[in-house]
């Protein structure tokens, strides 16, 4: 029995005893191999809260958080880049990539999206889009399908 308690108070001690670095290490793997993605969101959150002075890794360890929630399809992601914005202001680094993150996830929250698909100054803007959203077909134009994704010319036979 005194085993036991020995080895549980070893184990408690080296959990215990896990760096944040260790912690925003481990969430990775968690994320990125095993694609646990709420066991990384538990780990990421421990890593930002025991970084202490360390606010790099605190930025970076909310902006994982944040991308775990965005795979998620959470409505947190949102809350999390806000966070790395407002609170460490002085981490370029992660303000950069939770403002790039804020602007790729736009308002999929809500559902709606607008996006540009079309824009020459050569053509009219007359036309409409493929039933998948894909492409723009434009009108008087029969054999160029424009992809909305590239925004390049592609020309097919029809």
């Amino acid at each position: 029995m005194k085993r036991i308690a020995l080895y549980l108070s070893m184990v408690m001690t080296m959990v215990a005893a896990e760096t944040p670095q260790e912690l925003f290490q481990k969430a990775l793997v968690k994320e990125r191999s095993e694609g646990k993605l709420a066991e990384a969101i538990q780990l990421y959150r421990r890593a930002s809260e025991a970084a202490g002075k360390d606010r790099a890794l605190a930025a970076k360890a909310l902006v994982q958080l944040g991308q775990c929630y965005e795979k998620m399809g959470s409505t947190q992601a949102r809350k999390q880049y806000d966070r790395v914005i407002r609170d460490y202001a002085d981490q370029k680094d992660s303000v950069a990539m939770a403002r790039a993150r804020i602007g790729a996830i736009g308002t999929h929250e809500t559902g709606t999206v607008l996006r540009k698909i079309w824009a020459d100054d050569n053509t009219d803007s007359g036309g409409r889009p493929s039933p998948d959203g894909r492409f723009f077909l434009p009108i008087g134009q029969r054999e160029a399908i424009l992809p909305c994704a590239t925004l390049r010319r592609e020309r097919i036979a029809f």
